[in-house]
């Protein structure tokens, strides 16, 4: 991706699962250090009436020029669900 970014890059980097109050931890790595990215966290399941996910990221500079994500998650409700790890890149500089 070379050149001017004029409007956020968005996409789904992952799927995953989770059991019921099931915590777990996902990462992604080789992302340019120089990005600004948000991740956000979607529900596949449809379970209406009350949260169901939330997450928590951190970020480690593996080197220079890359970082890697650790994106934990963690479902809130007693059934099994499915959910997107999806990113936002704001900026490339």
């Amino acid at each position: 991706m070379d050149g001017w970014q004029t409007q956020p890059r968005t996409g789904t980097q992952f799927t995953g699962a989770l059991a019921g109050n099931e915590t777990k931890r996902w990462f992604t790595f080789n992302w340019p250090a120089t990005w600004h990215i948000i991740w956000t966290i979607m529900p596949v399941t449809p379970r209406p009436g009350s949260p169901q996910i939330s997450w928590a990221v951190q970020i480690e500079r593996a080197n220079a020029e890359y970082a890697t994500y650790w994106i934990t998650v963690r479902n809130l409700t007693p059934d099994q669900l499915t959910f997107e790890g999806r990113y936002a890149v704001l900026s490339r500089y």
